[in-house]
């Protein structure tokens, strides 16, 4: 699987990207989502698109807005295959938490996506994201709240 082969160091930093993305959703810093991709960055796939970083940091403070919620994303299964222009595409699962109100919520998942990632460096060779495409593979009715 010649093909499949990602440097190291490379595989290292854009986990480190996929994790911030979701540490950033979970923990009060959703208007920072948008340092995470590129100028002309997508984020697309459940609602509206958003393109470009102005768009997606809206975005993200409109998520971290939302009072009385507590929110986990938790991303595994990352496959990374290098493409012919230098970028990277990247597929992972990511399994939503989430409740609504005081105290404790229940330990079920209301969602689980398939985040469809393109990878690209930017200008001072740090690993970004030029696309997240998201598609809904499960959902609970909790999820359509």
């Amino acid at each position: 699987m010649k093909n499949m082969v990602i440097d190291a160091q490379a595989r290292h930093d854009i986990e480190s990207l996929v994790h911030e993305h979701a540490w950033l959703q979970d923990n009060g810093g959703g208007e920072r989502l948008a340092d995470l991709y590129l100028e002309d960055g997508r984020l697309y796939g459940l609602g509206p698109e958003k393109k470009g970083r102005a768009v997606i940091a809206a975005y993200g403070k409109e998520r971290t807005g939302i009072k009385g919620r507590t929110a986990r994303h938790v991303c595994t299964n990352l496959r990374l295959t290098p493409r012919n222009d230098g970028r990277v595409a990247g597929h992972l699962l990511i399994t939503l938490y989430r409740h609504d109100g005081e105290g404790l919520g229940p330990a079920e998942a209301c969602a689980l996506a398939d985040a469809h990632d393109i990878y690209a460096q930017d200008a001072d060779g740090q690993w970004k994201l030029a696309e997240r495409r998201l598609e809904l593979t499960f959902e609970s009715e909790a999820h359509r709240k």
